[in-house]
């Protein structure tokens, strides 16, 4: 997966007549057009995100995957990770944390579920959009702790989206499944309750998604500070 932080552009030289050519023309003509269309598709995700949040909590912990918690579980997970926070970010006196989901299969697990449950089972078409509303979000670093399955992980890993634990934690733990990544049934959220998480793979990991640049300002240097703090109390020791 490309950096998220910027878009680069390649020179392309096609042959005379092609569709590449065809396609650079486009693309010279009418690339601000895509871009800025692209950003307002961005920002529309963003936006529909943030219209279901509580402005009073302190952290949203996204998780994609293939488990898909309930409602009342969500709800139950927002308040065990409130439990294990030390910080408050907004400074309002309350310790209050949410979840995000995103339900999303990869090819492997699609076919899986397909040759055990029938084709229903599983509508591709909103898979691929959940997918895509995924990379939006990781795009933007929307949210910061993010709980995933390890297809995912190592599609925004590849391009440097997650932070160091050396760096965050200040040493790498016993419990890291590599320099970026801890091993979610090894950490402090999953044995406060063990139950709520037990549809989770067991492959599943913690990580910290990377400051992002593309929304400069939006959130201080300090509020992320406070996200480092949250993530290690989230891991624990």
């Amino acid at each position: 997966m490309a950096k998220f932080d910027k878009f680069e552009e390649t020179d392309i030289t096609p042959a005379p007549g092609t569709f590449a050519e065809k396609l650079s023309n486009f693309w010279y003509y009418h690339k601000w057009k895509v871009i800025i269309g692209a950003a307002a598709v961005l920002l529309l995700v963003i936006c529909g995100f943030q219209m279901c949040r509580n402005s009073d909590v302190d952290l949203t912990v996204m998780y994609a995957g293939s488990c898909l918690l309930s409602r009342t579980e969500a709800e139950q997970m927002g308040q065990t990770v409130s439990s294990l926070m030390t910080g408050d970010p907004n400074g309002d006196g309350e310790k209050l944390a949410d979840l995000c989901q995103l339900h999303i299969y990869s090819d492997s697990q699609m076919e899986a579920r397909i040759a055990e449950k029938g084709r229903d089972s599983v509508n591709s078409q909103a898979n691929q959009d959940e997918l895509k509303t995924f990379d939006n979000l990781i795009l933007a670093g929307e949210y910061s702790v993010v709980i995933l399955e390890p297809w995912l992980y190592r599609r925004v890993a590849s391009g440097g989206g997650f932070r160091k634990l050396s760096d965050v934690l200040g040493s790498k733990p016993a419990s890291a499944y590599d320099d970026c990544a801890v091993r979610f049934k090894e950490t402090a959220l999953y044995n406060a309750n063990p139950e709520l998480f037990a549809g989770y793979t067991d492959d599943t990991l913690i990580c910290l998604r990377t400051e992002s640049q593309i929304f400069a300002g939006k959130r201080t240097a300090k509020t992320y500070a406070e996200y480092e703090k949250l993530f290690a109390d989230l891991v624990g020791g």
